[in-house]
């Protein structure tokens, strides 16, 4: 499953985005999408199950999960240069 999350992370979004732009830029959906993965399984193995929870907590748990996912990516992306 990780390696799924990290192949559209990198031919979805960075691959696109270095033809585009014509030059090699960090990587940071392969970064934010590895991530994704690694919460993803953890849930999994945890036994996560937010079915119970009302729809605003769902959503509030979920995007606090991915804006912190790319918050450390864009720290990590910093970094990189």
């Amino acid at each position: 499953m990780l390696i799924t999350f990290v192949a559209c992370g990198f031919v979805l979004h960075d691959l696109p985005a270095w033809l585009v732009t014509w030059r090699i830029l960090p990587p940071g959906a392969t970064i934010a999408f590895f991530m994704f993965g690694i919460g993803t399984i953890l849930s999994e193995r945890l036994h996560m199950d937010l079915s119970r929870w009302p729809v605003w907590g769902r959503a509030t748990i979920n995007v606090g999960y991915l804006a912190g996912c790319i918050l450390v990516m864009l720290l990590i992306v910093l970094e990189w240069r």
